[in-house]
């Protein structure tokens, strides 16, 4: 391997450790100007990235598991903030009965409320869409 070829396939390695320094950054709800410096580049440069298809589908599927990985853990602890909850529910004193309660009810409210929205648009993204009635297709 010549000279050329040696920094060519380094300029390529530092390439791919900047972008993968920009995904976790951007995924993470870093700036772009924030992003870029840890990824040793500009703003511009990292708005040039996010222009190119693959690479912002890469930054979004990293966002995704991001935020599922949160959700999943917030899931696990919602038994135990329950639990705590019913507790001061039960053993309280009446003022923190009260606001136990108050939280209780207010969860529940929009619990239901975006879980009934959640059908709701998976209803719409599941059902075929029909062309309105007297046009062709």
């Amino acid at each position: 391997m010549d000279e050329d070829e040696l920094a060519g396939s380094e300029a390529e390695r530092r390439r791919r450790a900047s972008d993968e320094m920009l995904v976790e950054a951007l995924a993470s709800g870093l700036s772009y100007a924030d992003a870029g410096v840890l990824g040793g580049v500009t703003a511009r440069t990292v708005a040039r990235r996010m222009a190119d298809p693959e690479f912002a589908a890469l930054v979004n599927r990293r966002r995704r598991d991001r935020v599922t990985a949160v959700s999943d853990r917030l899931t696990g602890l919602a038994e135990t903030a329950m639990d705590t909850l019913l507790e001061v529910m039960v053993e309280g004193a009446p003022a923190q009965r009260l606001k136990a309660a108050e939280t209780v009810l207010s969860m529940t409210l929009r619990f239901r409320y975006q879980h009934a929205l959640g059908q709701e648009i998976t209803e719409l993204i599941d059902t075929p869409r029909q062309p309105p009635q007297g046009l062709s297709a």
